[in-house]
This record gives C-alpha cells, structure tokens and sequence, in this order.
C-alpha cells in the first residue's frame, strides 16, 4: 500500500468494504472530520450518479478516495510528487494534497 512509504501513518488490514477501509484509516490517524466530509461526499454523489445515470460505485468510491491523502503531512506529498514526477503548480503546492488525492486514488 502507498501508505507503507510514510513510517507516522498508522494502517490496519483492509476489510474489501471500500467504506469501511476508508473510514478506519482516517479515524485512526486522527482526521475524524475529514471521514465525515467524505462520507458525506459520497453520499451526495450517490444522489447525482441516479440524477444523471452514473456508474453509482464509481461515484460513491471518487467521494470517499477525493481526500484520502489527508493522512499524508503536506512536506511528505510534495516530496512524493517531485519524486514521482507528479507536476505541481503554485496552487498545488499551497494545496497540495487534492492533486496527491487524486493520483493516490488509482495507486495500490
């Protein structure tokens, strides 16, 4: 997992409910009301994917991954961006972990 490359981020097995997963790992690295934006997201995209005849998993997924790197201390995203040759613009560096969000939602 991504994960394993930060030492301070605390993990635990994966369950396979892509919910639960996301839930734990971000309550038990102190980001409680990050959990509570993403759920919320989730749900909220799960409204728009029957609105506009979306994949419903697929949207209910991108809401609950969208800040998945929170757990990730900012120093440590730019470090891994540069690393992985991920382009930053000034605006991602001041806010950098939606760009690493996004990117760490298709890295296993």
């Amino acid at each position: 997992m991504i994960f394993d490359n930060f030492s301070y981020i605390k993990t635990e097995p994966l369950s396979g409910d892509i919910r639960t997963d996301v839930k734990n790992i971000l309550l038990i690295n102190g980001k409680s009301k990050t959990y509570i934006h993403v759920a919320n997201v989730a749900d909220r995209n799960a409204l728009i994917s029957k609105t506009y005849d979306l994949d419903h998993d697929k949207c209910v997924i991108a809401g609950l991954l969208h800040d998945i790197s929170a757990i990730i201390k900012p120093e440590d995203m730019l470090k891994y961006a540069y690393e992985n040759r991920l382009e930053v613009c000034e605006a991602e560096r001041r806010y950098l972990f939606c760009s690493i969000s996004a990117y760490l939602k298709y890295v296993r």
